[in-house]
């Protein structure tokens, strides 16, 4: 609990969407060195844990805060459920011309959508339908097939949603578990297919590796 209390220093921002950096000693949050923004993926996944402290402790405090960014960021413009992986605390909005991605910055935004609407007891429609919607876009945007093996992987946008990148990080590996999740819960059977698939990718991508080990970031060939 009391480092929960330091960290909820990081919420003292204008728009309420966390800080980056938070020195746990003085209690002060900043934005960090090398830019002005936080995280995606850093401001969007902390609501399962700081809803589970609330329960425990019986204190609303911490489940408000995190919870306001997950409503916040469902209220935000969004390529068809897809997200940049910048977010100005001051102002609470995107950077503009900034990433799509399932890779990193943005990644476990898409895991902790399902993973809360089922903490929240499936009652919560905003977080069912940021899912599924963005499940969506990335069938329509980032999904594409290599050459000449036709493995699915899912790519990257740049420069504002414009450029399509043949480009996977590791981390995108996430998503299969995440989707079998859904699926469970009653999420589009295809989406099965889509973790299958993908999975397939990322394992031979691995095993191709004269070391066995997954690369960080893979380039797939599309032509």
């Amino acid at each position: 609990v009391d480092l929960a209390d330091r960290l909820v220093a990081g919420f003292s921002s204008g728009s309420g969407v966390p800080f980056s950096d938070v020195n746990l000693y003085s209690r002060r949050a900043s934005k960090p060195k090398w830019g002005p923004d936080s995280s995606t993926s850093e401001v969007s996944t902390i609501q399962l844990e700081f809803r589970d402290l609330s329960r425990v402790t019986g204190n609303p405090v911490y489940e408000e805060k995190a919870g306001f960014v997950t409503d916040h960021i469902h209220k935000l413009p969004k390529t068809d459920g897809l997200v940049p992986i910048f977010i100005n605390a001051q102002t609470g909005q995107w950077r503009s011309h900034s990433t799509i991605t399932l890779g990193a910055r943005g990644d476990s935004y898409y895991e902790y959508l399902i993973k809360q609407w089922i903490q929240t007891g499936r009652t919560r429609d905003s977080l069912r339908d940021d899912y599924n919607e963005s499940i969506t876009g990335m069938e329509r945007h980032l999904a594409a097939r290599t050459e000449p093996n036709n493995l699915l992987f899912f790519g990257e946008l740049h420069g504002g949603s414009k450029n399509f990148v043949n480009k996977m990080d590791e981390l995108v590996c996430f998503l299969p578990g995440s989707l079998i999740l859904g699926v469970h819960y009653g999420m589009p059977k295809h989406h099965k297919k889509i973790a299958e698939e993908l999975i397939y990718t990322c394992t031979q991508t691995w095993l191709r590796q004269p070391t066995n080990l997954a690369p960080e970031i893979t380039y797939y060939n599309t032509q």
